[in-house]
């Protein structure tokens, strides 16, 4: 559970949307890349969680308890349990080592947090970009898919032989 914990810290750490506001904030937040893993999108939900409610994105796996870094952390779990397939224990391990039942909470405390004029935007706000980040990965494999069936045509014009691409 530690290295794990310690892995996901130093990937957000690195991530583009640290880097600091100002310059005389500490070095330890420089943009680095990040390689691809099955946890980027557990990733990609905190760092847009976290600019919503305007906390850094590592402090959300942090075990301080401010109200406002305590809600966009239930806020990023609840969403990671709600748009990704992860266990309950999977994205309890992502979120600082917590367990099963810190998902759970915060899947139950989500529709409370909704119904709270003061975090009520900023949940609907992360739900908004969220989806337009999903909405543009689809787009993205709608236009690998005709890429492919053109190619495919393509190459049946060309030779007149039928290719089958794997998808």
């Amino acid at each position: 559970p530690r290295s794990i914990q310690s892995n996901n810290l130093a990937q957000l750490q690195h991530s583009p949307a640290l880097k600091p506001k100002n310059d005389s904030q500490s070095q330890s937040h420089k943009i680095m890349p990040t390689q691809s893993t099955s946890s980027q999108k557990i990733n990609d939900i905190i760092t847009v969680v976290a600019t919503v409610f305007d906390v850094p994105p590592y402090a959300i796996l942090s075990r301080k308890r401010p109200a406002l870094l305590a809600t966009a952390r239930l806020v990023a779990m609840a969403l990671t349990r709600e748009l990704t397939w992860y266990s309950l224990a999977e994205i309890g391990e992502h979120f600082a080592g917590r367990d099963h039942g810190s998902v759970i909470h915060a899947t139950k405390r989500l529709p409370q947090i909704e119904a709270d004029p003061r975090y009520a935007p900023l949940v609907r706000a992360s739900r908004i970009q969220l989806a337009n980040q999903a909405q543009v990965s689809n787009t993205s494999v709608q236009t690998l898919q005709f890429s492919s069936k053109f190619l495919k045509s393509s190459l049946h014009q060309i030779s007149g032989c039928t290719y089958s691409l794997s998808p």
